[in-house]
C-alpha cells in the first residue's frame, strides 16, 4: 500500500508520532512568531525535499486515472493542509497572524506558497538551493501572514 511508505517518508522516518505532532512538540518553546515561522518553514522545506519526488508520481499516475493514486494524492493534501491549519493557529496564539486574516484563509496561503509544484520549479527548475527556498518561504509566509508587527532577521550576510 503506498501510503505505508508514503507517511514515513514525510515524517522522515517511521517513528510513532506523527508529522504535526513532531512539529507542535518541537515548536512549542518559539514564543517569537518569525523563529516559529521559521522553524516551520524550514521543516516544511526538509518534508517536501523528501515528498516531492513521490507526490509528483502519484500525482501523474492520479492525472491518467488510477483511484488509488487519486485517494493517496487527496488524503495527502488534506493532511498537509491540516497540518498547515495547525500552523496558523499557533501563530495567531503567538500574536504573529494578520489582523482580518481568518485561520482558513491563512492556512490555504500558507498551502500554495508551500505546494511540491513551487518547490520543485524553485529548486529543481530554477537551481535554488535547499536553503535559498528555505529563506524564500520563510519571507514568503512572513508576507503574507503577518502585518509587519514582526521583522524577519537580517539576512544580508549570506546567499
Amino acid at each position: 500500500m503506498p501510503f505505508l511508505t508514503f507517511s514515513p517518508a514525510a515524517a522522515g522516518d517511521a517513528g510513532p508520532q506523527g508529522v504535526v505532532e513532531r512539529e507542535l512538540a518541537a515548536g512549542a518553546e518559539l514564543l517569537d512568531p518569525v523563529r516559529f515561522l521559521e522553524r516551520a518553514a524550514s521543516s516544511v522545506a526538509d518534508r517536501v525535499a523528501r515528498v516531492g519526488p513521490v507526490l509528483s508520481v502519484v500525482q501523474a499516475a492520479a492525472s491518467s486515472g488510477d483511484a488509488g493514486a487519486a485517494e493517496l494524492a487527496e488524503r495527502s493534501s488534506a493532511q498537509r493542509m491540516q497540518g498547515l491549519r495547525l500552523m496558523v493557529r499557533e501563530l495567531r496564539a503567538r500574536g504573529g497572524l494578520r489582523a482580518g486574516l481568518s485561520d482558513d484563509d491563512a492556512a490555504a496561503l500558507a498551502w500554495s506558497l508551500s505546494s511540491a509544484q513551487t518547490y520543485r520549479q524553485l529548486v529543481a527548475v530554477q537551481g535554488w538551493s535547499q536553503a535559498r527556498y528555505r529563506r524564500w518561504l520563510t519571507d514568503a509566509w512572513m508576507a503574507a501572514l503577518t502585518d509587519g508587527r514582526v521583522e524577519p532577521p537580517d539576512r544580508s550576510g549570506g546567499p
